[in-house]
């Protein structure tokens, strides 16, 4: 029985690892930046999405969470990982592998985006808020919303 989440190994089988190596960027040789293990990041990446993890839980033998979880975005964002699942589409299992890592990112995409929507009706709706100028705030509530109404009839009509 496994005890907690961190336990939980995905390993990639060696036929596996042959079909995806060569499609990997940081490959040595390549210029820019290397990989230490790109098959302990495939490992690791496949370990945060086959469950409900959090990228802090990441077990200490993949490396840094920060690290892994900034060049899955960056992959993503470059569009990495959907290049590789095309040149993976015949063989269907590391296909599915891949596309559950796309899905992932698919939803932090969406995530971010809904976020940042919320972000701005918010600031919409605060800023609608703000007395109008020329208004002022000493009467009651029923006052200033009066004036309020007023100051938008004025306006609209000059």
């Amino acid at each position: 029985m496994i005890n907690s989440k961190c336990e939980l190994d995905i390993k990639l089988r060696d036929d596996q690892w042959k079909k995806l190596e060569p499609l990997l960027l940081g490959k040595a040789g390549l210029p820019g930046g290397r990989g230490r293990d790109n098959r302990l990041f495939i490992e690791a990446v496949l370990w945060y999405v086959s469950d409900t993890h959090m990228w802090v839980d990441l077990p200490p033998k993949f490396g840094k969470w920060h690290t892994i979880y900034m060049r899955v975005k960056r992959w993503y964002e470059s569009g990495h990982w959907q290049q590789i699942a095309e040149d993976l589409s015949a063989d269907y299992d590391m296909y599915l592998l891949v596309k559950k890592i796309i899905a992932y990112c698919d939803g932090q995409k969406k995530n971010i985006k809904q976020k940042f929507d919320r972000k701005v009706r918010r600031q919409i709706y605060k800023s609608s808020l703000v007395p109008s100028i020329g208004t002022t705030r000493s009467g009651t509530a029923a006052e200033d919303s009066a004036s309020h109404w007023i100051t938008l009839v004025e306006v609209g009509t000059r």
